[in-house]
């Protein structure tokens, strides 16, 4: 450290003023000290002087019989630091956070649009088929008769010519309290039971007890049963609760061996709605292998043939019928 005293004179050298000047601060430098005044006759007073350390500033605190305080402050040349980015750095930081950004909100959308076909396909390509078990059909659809038109004109349709399952519909009675017994004998010879449930199938009843009745049936069914419903269910939970009330087995209604799936009649065959219904309906369905590109040229080179078969056919006709006029 290097300490110098410099004294200053003022008002005819009356009066007379001393500094303290300490360069160099070290951790050494701070500490106690002591000042002394005097009028150079009589009166002279010590003043004792603490210098602190507080960021960059020397503090002198002085104290005179506990009464009253002098405080000076003191600045004094410290090396800074200056913490930051290098010139144009935080732009490549801020672009990088932009990049890192865009690709988690890609990502995201990805898989809330993409995983259900990209499951299906895995599902259908590498999991075993079902075959050879003594069933006749893929999906046995079930429905009541108000719900022809949904089961006749689009769903069974849909499953058999764009999915390649092999359907069979069975017409329940207005009895639903019946149908688990309606469905029993011809479920045996299905791999999957399709059941639509919609309002007008229950006669127009649409409630916890009325709905929990046919679940409770479905579910004591011993092939693996899809609902589809045309209308959103209350708690399902709450259905099998009631639907249990009275039963000694709380085991008979389980909705593990359900699988629920919501129809919205603006769902149609096209639509993002539609094919997340799609994709989730095939997948509680049995594994079918995708097509490949060779049997796909193969099955429109039959079809072509059959049309040329058919086309010539007709020339034949037309002509045996020109001869005989």
């Amino acid at each position: 450290m290097d300490k110098s005293n410099l004294e200053e004179r003022r008002e005819n050298n009356q009066i007379i003023g001393s500094y303290l000047e300490i360069e160099d601060i070290t951790l050494e430098d701070y500490g106690e000290y002591k000042c002394e005044v005097s009028n150079g006759v009589d009166e002279e007073i010590t003043l004792p002087a603490h210098v602190y350390r507080q960021g960059n500033r020397l503090e002198i605190l002085n104290r005179v019989h506990q009464t009253r305080e002098i405080k000076r402050t003191f600045a004094f040349a410290e090396p800074q630091f200056a913490l930051g980015l290098q010139n144009g750095s935080w732009r490549r930081s801020f672009l990088v956070g932009v990049l890192v950004l865009v690709l988690l909100i890609s990502a995201g959308a990805f898989y809330a649009r993409c995983w259900l076909p990209l499951v299906l396909l895995c599902r259908d390509k590498f999991a075993p088929l079902e075959e050879n078990d003594g069933k006749e059909c893929d999906a046995l659809v079930c429905y009541h008769e108000k719900d022809s038109s949904l089961v006749i004109g689009i769903m069974i349709p849909t499953l058999e010519s764009r999915h390649r399952y092999k359907c069979t519909a069975l017409e329940l009675s207005q009895l639903n309290q019946n149908w688990g017994a309606e469905i029993g004998p011809h479920a045996v010879s299905s791999r999957r039971v399709i059941v639509i449930l919609s309002p007008a199938s229950l006669g127009n009843v649409w409630n916890e007890t009325s709905v929990g009745t046919v679940l409770n049936q479905l579910s004591s069914l011993t092939v693996p049963t899809i609902v589809i419903a045309t209308k959103d269910l209350s708690n399902t939970s709450t259905i099998a609760k009631r639907s249990n009330r009275g039963c000694n087995d709380s085991s008979e209604f389980s909705l593990d061996r359900l699988k629920i799936l919501r129809w919205d009649e603006n769902y149609g065959i096209s639509g993002y709605g539609s094919q997340k219904f799609w994709y989730k309906l095939r997948l509680a369905m049995p594994p079918v292998r995708p097509i490949s590109a060779e049997s796909g040229c193969q099955s429109v080179a039959m079809i072509v043939q059959a049309n040329g078969k058919c086309g010539q056919q007709k020339a034949r006709s037309r002509e045996s019928l020109e001869v005989l006029v």
